[in-house]
């Protein structure tokens, strides 16, 4: 179980939640809605790739992946 990586995700993702403050049933909704919208954009993605093809889908994700670590960076504290 633990040596798939997508498994592990599923079980670190509320601690991680926890870790960032939260507690209780939050943490368990927060990754609820992160499922809800991963699983969104990917079906919108699937749509939008045969007219905008791979690479502007590819470099909106890198995009969006940098400002969210960027952010991250900012203002998570380690405390």
């Amino acid at each position: 179980m633990f040596n798939k990586p997508s498994l592990r995700h599923r079980i670190y993702s509320v601690l991680i939640y926890q870790n960032f403050g939260m507690s209780g049933s939050m943490t368990l909704l927060m990754y609820a809605v992160y499922i809800v919208v991963g699983a969104s954009v990917n079906v919108i993605a699937v749509f939008i790739m045969d007219r905008v093809g791979r690479r502007p889908l590819l470099r909106i994700g890198l995009l969006s992946t940098t400002i969210e670590t960027a952010l991250v960076a900012k203002y998570a504290s380690s405390d």
